[in-house]
């Protein structure tokens, strides 16, 4: 599903305008090339361009402009060209998977187009139904998009964090990427990226962002690292609940002073989104539940209990399957049918099954 027109027409316009300033300094380059003499960033940037264009001979400038236009505007399309994540081959449920998809592109505008306040959203859906992957393609969709965008991958622990944007960091590096976007990222070439340039482990500075500052476009972060003067744009928090971090009661208040951490790392107008599932009764998403004020939860279980369907009714609204839903429907019948629950059942034992599956932090009699 593609973003608003408004976006759509937004990037388009931006594509082409890529196209034109790239001619331009190649051809400002080639009328002066004794203007640039000593300036190794220029000379570099140069023959980049040359390159980006001599692969640009093989395809239309009209399908090049399309292409950068899909990946920015249409997250489906995204999540299987750079993701390899389709319905078919990965048993994805269109009427979860397509109505959270639906959701996240329809809030994600440009940040000076977004509500003067800062948002806090939730998504608890059930193990192993692709939150990460979908969260990750939102997140470089947003940093690539939007110049005034500052992103984080948040995690309990800053090694979690630093391991979920390895993958992200090697697709900005791909010929793909560079190929469609060389406006915003650099070429693998050390030689071609200046030395003052954040592009390790735990940030990504893109070229090209409007922002005071040197700030990373893209970085992973925890409490563990305090990012003093961050001020993040958008916030992915994925699984700061998980095994360990609800292993004692101290830990769960850790837990919950991470999430009041990242609040105080964001812009004015930030989104502060939240994924992840249960793993004890007086975990922090029970804890932000419990205490209101989020602007959109999102509680998809494996299977639709007669608890969750009293519990979430607005739940039937926001799936494309809306009133069909009956109790003891799978939810993810092509992801996680009947026979393959029994087995986690089996192997996770009530509780955890419960938790993480049902979505019900109490063991099911």
């Amino acid at each position: 599903m593609p973003f608003p027109n408004a976006i759509v027409q937004r990037v388009r316009q931006e594509a082409e305008a890529v196209l034109l300033s790239g001619k331009s300094r190649i051809e400002e380059y080639e009328a002066r090339p004794n203007d640039y003499t000593g300036k190794q960033d220029d000379s570099s940037l140069y023959h980049w361009l040359r390159s980006w264009y001599a692969g640009l001979s093989n395809v239309n400038e009209q399908e090049w402009i399309d292409e950068r236009v899909k990946l920015l505007t249409d997250l489906t399309y995204l999540l299987d060209r750079w993701f390899h994540l389709t319905y078919a081959e990965n048993l994805m449920d269109k009427y979860v998977h397509g109505a959270f998809i639906q959701h996240l592109e329809h809030t994600q505008p440009f940040y000076e187009d977004r509500p003067k306040k800062q948002q806090q959203n939730l998504y608890l859906m059930a193990r192993s139904t692709f939150k990460t992957t979908i969260m990750s393609a939102m997140a470089i969709q947003t940093a690539l998009r939007d110049p005034r965008a500052r992103v984080a991958i948040a995690s309990f622990r800053q090694e979690e964090a630093e391991d979920r944007l390895q993958p992200l960091k090697r697709i900005l590096e791909s010929d793909q990427a560079m190929h469609f976007f060389p406006d915003r990222v650099w070429p693998r070439q050390h030689k071609w990226r200046p030395d003052t340039i954040m592009w390790d482990k735990a940030s990504l500075q893109f070229r090209n962002s409007r922002r005071i500052g040197k700030d990373p476009d893209l970085c992973a972060v925890s409490s563990e690292t305090p990012q003093t003067g961050a001020h993040f744009t958008d916030i992915h928090a994925d699984d700061l609940v998980n095994e360990k971090s609800v292993k004692t009661r101290l830990m769960i208040r850790k837990c919950s002073q991470t999430w009041k951490y990242l609040q105080t790392c964001t812009e004015e107008w930030a989104i502060l989104r939240g994924y992840g599932t249960f793993y004890d009764g007086d975990d922090l998403y029970n804890e932000m539940i419990r205490e209101g004020g989020l602007n959109e939860l999102w509680v998809v279980p494996a299977i639709a209990s007669e608890n969750w369907l009293k519990e979430y009714p607005q739940m039937r609204n926001k799936l494309w399957m809306g009133s069909r839903i009956r109790q003891d429907d799978l939810l993810f019948p092509n992801r996680l049918t009947g026979p393959a629950l029994d087995e986690r059942a089996t192997k996770l034992g009530p509780f955890i099954f419960s938790c993480q599956y049902l979505l019900e932090p109490t063991a099911r009699t």
